[in-house]
């Protein structure tokens, strides 16, 4: 990577971002670059802002979006213009566009309308504002993005199934297409009209799904006309894929998507904070009998290797072109299976080691009612309590690193296992987790039958 070179990240406020930003600050290889943060106002105020600011002279701050969500799909010029007038003006030469909006059981028309368009029209809204051949005529103001009232068109999500259908159609298609421009889409490429070096996209292995039958053997890049995924929230990310490889092709836009699985790691709020803490609860005492699938996920520090890798990456001619152009997937090297993570995570936090087996006719009504009473007082978007993803442990989600380990020179620290032993003993250094003796859940059973037992008599 070249010296000096300014860097705008999105997201800065989510997980990854969080843990992202201090290493671009105080690496040796970026800490002399400027590094600019597209932040939403209702996240500006922030403690964690605040100290950024305070702490490091080459942070800056933008306050605004890359998306507007109170405008129609085709009427996001003015989000575009903003975004534009940011690259220009800053000489962005390396954007790392993180944002998502990761929900897996929208709720209603809005949610999915939301979903759609954070991350697929909010990343073609970057691509377009990263290309001179789609400059517009007026310059927007250095403020945050103009919403206005506009009500959400409901059409939206009629517009959004038929993409997702046409996309899955197509999908041979497109990665044969891919295949046979990859030689194009260098930086030598004759229609290149970028304003910046490079743009990182961070993609997920939801854009795969899972495998079913289960074989043990894990997916590749090399398999992605041939699975699909199993969530909306995958589906708005691959055809995020599609508009950033569509943007290399077109303008000569050197890109590089990475697809982490799942990611956890210290202050990680999501699925496998929720599953450590059920365990610790006492709340998982039991293997589902139909749990024979494989999983995987990423710890955060592994991540973040891969996006710092790619900010630094040559692209080369022998680069792997069998597959989807620089497309990589994140993962550890190793996985488990559903029963070896739930035993593990029982035995590392004192609970007895589950040997009881039970069947879906008693699972699958148990989450339900389980899952209700969990999301009705949090405010914590559900996951690990819901039915279908209970039905997941069916299916194989591993997956291949070898492509990014070849090109990129990623080395992950962590096997799965690895990354949950260094989570589980963070979380208890820093008390997010009880170190209970005695299974909480126990305690309650037990107590709930004594009330119930001298009432009877």
């Amino acid at each position: 990577m070249i010296q000096n070179e300014n860097i705008l990240i999105t997201g800065l406020t989510g997980y990854v971002g969080s843990n992202l930003i201090k290493v671009l600050l105080e690496d040796d290889s970026t800490k002399n670059n400027n590094v600019y943060a597209l932040v939403r106002e209702k996240s500006s105020h922030s403690e964690f802002i605040k100290e950024l600011i305070e702490k490091y002279k080459n942070f800056n701050l933008i306050i605004g979006d890359f998306v507007d969500l109170q405008s129609s799909v085709t009427s996001q010029s003015k989000c575009i213009e903003f975004l534009k007038s940011i690259i220009t003006n800053n000489q962005i030469k390396v954007i790392i566009h993180l944002a998502s909006m990761m929900d897996f059981y929208p709720r209603n028309s809005i949610d999915y309308s939301n979903i759609h368009k954070t991350n697929v029209i909010g990343t073609e809204n970057l691509l377009k504002a990263s290309c001179t051949s789609t400059i517009l005529n007026s310059s927007p103001k250095m403020n945050s993005v103009n919403n206005n009232n506009n009500n959400i068109n409901n059409n939206n999500i009629n517009n959004i199934n038929n993409i997702n259908n046409n996309n899955n159609n197509n999908n041979n298609n497109n990665n044969n297409n891919n295949n046979n421009n990859n030689n194009n889409n260098n930086n030598n490429n004759n229609n290149n009209s970028s304003l910046i070096r490079r743009f990182i996209y961070c993609s997920t292995t939801e854009t795969m799904g899972g495998k079913k039958p289960i074989t043990g053997i894990p997916l590749s890049e090399l398999d992605d006309p041939y699975s699909h995924p199993s969530y909306y929230y995958g589906e708005t990310k691959r055809l995020a894929e599609d508009h950033v490889r569509r943007y290399e092709k077109k303008y000569g836009l050197d890109t590089i998507i990475l697809r982490p699985t799942g990611i956890f790691g210290k202050d990680d709020q999501f699925s496998i904070f929720e599953l450590i803490q059920s365990v610790s609860y006492g709340i998982l005492f039991f293997i589902p009998s139909f749990a024979n699938g494989n999983i995987m996920y990423t710890h955060i520090d592994d991540f973040i290797q891969s996006i710092m890798l790619s900010i630094h990456k040559e692209k080369l001619a022998t680069d792997d072109t069998d597959g989807l152009p620089h497309t990589y997937i994140i993962s550890p090297d190793k996985g488990l299976t559903y029963k070896e993570a739930i035993i593990f995570l029982n035995e590392k936090l004192n609970r007895m080691k589950p040997r009881l087996k039970l069947p879906a006719s008693i699972c699958f009504p148990a989450i339900r009612v389980l899952g209700l009473l969990m999301y009705s007082f949090s405010s914590r978007k559900p996951f690990l309590f819901k039915a279908a993803t209970l039905s997941a442990m069916e299916e194989d989600r591993i997956y291949s690193n070898e492509r990014a380990k070849r090109e990129l020179g990623f080395k992950p620290q962590y096997t799965f296992k690895q990354g949950l032993n260094v989570t589980i003993e963070e979380y208890l250094e820093n008390e997010r987790i009880g170190y209970y003796s005695v299974s909480p859940l126990f305690i309650f059973t037990t107590i709930v039958l004594l009330i119930i037992k001298f009432l009877i008599l």
